[in-house]
């Protein structure tokens, strides 16, 4: 197989079963871990016991019920017991267990945190990858498991579990794409850039650009073409995003056109997912640059 057509140009359902890198693997285990641990070190947690949401948003948690009231009311000791799994994550001790740990804390953390911010959180990506994860060898190579357990016998790595990430990805923006678009009004309502122009101007004061040069870059509310041009272009990018299901030799070129797109929302202070999209730069390269893939197969 030559380089054009390596394994990330395949469709998902004939990417599952072909040999993968066991350090590409464990390379995204320890930067999944290294994320959680940044979100369990936020400042803003500190401020959760403390901090009750309006009682209409309890109506839109994840978790309800007497396991969220005993959950929700046990924030401060899961951010710690979140922090602990993380590191172990990231070092590979008892990798399984951590793994675990750390899923259950983000849950009650992150829906907590959506309780009182009603703000963009990580959800999306983070349960997804640490449950493949949690059932995937990526504790082969870099992790101390492999000295504490060291086993005979393994057979090679296969990339389902890259291939299953990559293929979340594709239908967490596929399906941002077409909510933007469906139903038709709202969707002519968002290309014509009245939604993107509408967020630009509320938090035009904090945008990293007006940071930079003390005043917005145009004239928001006078521009209204240029939103509708920005946000015509992320429904496009965003739609396109079936591409890493179906597969296609340019899947790291669009990573990097909805990696653009993230920088944009930032600039204009809509920060999304953009630092855990930049971890996740490792499951779009080949798997043969790692150099073990051939050892294995």
């Amino acid at each position: 197989m030559n380089e054009s057509q390596h394994v990330l140009g395949k469709p998902i359902w004939r990417r599952v079963n072909e040999v993968g890198s066991a350090r590409q693997l464990a390379l995204f285990r320890i930067m999944i871990g290294l994320f959680c641990l940044t979100y369990f070190l936020r400042p803003i947690n500190g401020y959760l016991d403390f901090i009750e949401a309006e009682p209409r948003h309890y109506l839109e948690t994840f978790i309800q019920g007497p396991l969220f009231d005993v959950l929700n009311s046990h924030v401060s000791k899961l951010r710690v017991a979140g922090l602990i799994g993380a590191v172990g994550m990231m070092l590979g001790l008892f990798t399984r267990v951590s793994i675990g740990v750390t899923l259950l804390c983000f849950l009650v953390v992150c829906n907590r945190f959506f309780l009182v911010a009603q703000s963009h959180t990580d959800w999306p990506y983070l349960p997804f990858f640490c449950s493949v994860l949690l059932f995937a060898p990526c504790n082969r190579v870099w992790a101390v498991d492999t000295w504490l357990f060291r086993k005979r016998g393994q057979g090679p790595i296969l990339f389902w579990p890259i291939a299953m990430c990559i293929a979340w990805m594709g239908l967490i923006y596929l399906g941002a794409g077409i909510q933007k678009v469906f139903p038709l009004r709202k969707g002519w309502y968002w290309l014509q850039g009245y939604t993107t122009q509408d967020l630009a101007m509320e938090r035009i004061f904090d945008s990293p650009i007006y940071w930079l040069f003390g005043r917005p870059l145009f004239d928001y509310a006078g521009q209204l073409w240029v939103f509708a041009i920005l946000s015509t272009f992320a429904v496009i990018i965003e739609l396109a995003g079936v591409f890493w299901i179906l597969g296609s030799r340019f899947q790291l070129l669009l990573y990097v056109l909805i990696g653009s797109l993230h920088i944009g929302m930032y600039l204009f202070s809509i920060p999304g997912f953009i630092v855990l999209y930049g971890f996740c730069l490792v499951l779009f390269l080949p798997p043969k640059i790692f150099g073990d893939v051939a050892k294995e197969s």
